[in-house]
């Protein structure tokens, strides 16, 4: 499965919610979109440090092992993609977690999140076509991921 289905899934739903706020599920309907924008987004990232040639199949506590991953990559693109995934994050517990929370019920708060979901998305693509400027040194980046990694014990390797 392509994670950008999950990206175009929240899209979709964001359309519907935007064309009727007055819908009986919407509050339902916001943190749904909220929880796929953030799983798209976190699937992208995943694909990303696989990549590199790390085997993240097999890691506990995924999303934030990839996130400090990235943070620690030595790339200030993929820092900013680290910070971005750590507020979508934030955002996807608040819509998940806590339904006293009415903040993750609005249409505003739907935009924010895919304009966010949409940046991580963007700078992925351009890191996937060799478009960043400058060019993305993959082995440097996973030789910090990877250096980060040990001297942390976090559970990330190189792939067989």
């Amino acid at each position: 499965m392509d994670a950008r289905q999950f990206l175009t899934l929240a899209e979709t739903l964001a359309s519907s919610a935007e064309a009727d706020p007055d819908q009986p599920d919407f509050e339902a309907l916001c943190r749904t979109i909220i929880g796929r924008a953030y799983y798209g987004t976190f699937l992208l990232a995943r694909e990303f440090l696989d990549s590199l040639g790390l085997e993240t199949r097999r890691v506990p506590n995924p999303h934030a092992t990839f996130e400090q991953a990235l943070r620690n990559s030595g790339v200030f693109t993929l820092r900013r993609i680290a910070t971005d995934l750590s507020g979508l994050c934030s955002e996807r517990t608040k819509a998940a977690y806590e339904q006293w929370n009415a903040e993750v019920e609005t249409i505003e708060k739907v935009r924010e999140v895919l304009t966010l979901a949409r940046a991580v998305r963007t700078q992925l693509d351009i890191i996937r076509a060799g478009k960043l400027s400058p060019p993305l040194d993959r082995a440097a980046v996973a030789d910090a991921i990877l250096a980060w990694a040990r001297e942390n014990s976090k559970p990330l390797w190189r792939t067989a």
